[in-house]
């Protein structure tokens, strides 16, 4: 799958984000999408500059878990 455009990846991010109550590693995206766990930070952070409800919360064994803010709801879909 790393042969998707970048919004076609930004997309599929949040859809995941969304989906997963828990959160997702960036390790887990990087798995899923098949690109390196830099080019899942940087899609991250462009999200989260851009206003999209996404935070990192420590999880299990102190590791990140991005999620979806549901302080300000859902996420615009």
């Amino acid at each position: 799958m790393s042969g998707q455009h970048p919004l076609e990846r930004q997309w599929i991010i949040i859809q995941t984000l969304s989906a997963r109550r828990y959160g997702v590693t960036v390790r887990e995206l990087a798995d899923d999408l098949g690109v390196s766990q830099k080019t899942i930070r940087r899609d991250l952070k462009l999200l989260a500059e851009l206003g999209f409800p996404i935070k990192p919360r420590e999880g299990a064994h102190g590791r990140n878990h991005w999620v979806a803010d549901s302080t300000n709801g859902t996420l615009p879909l």
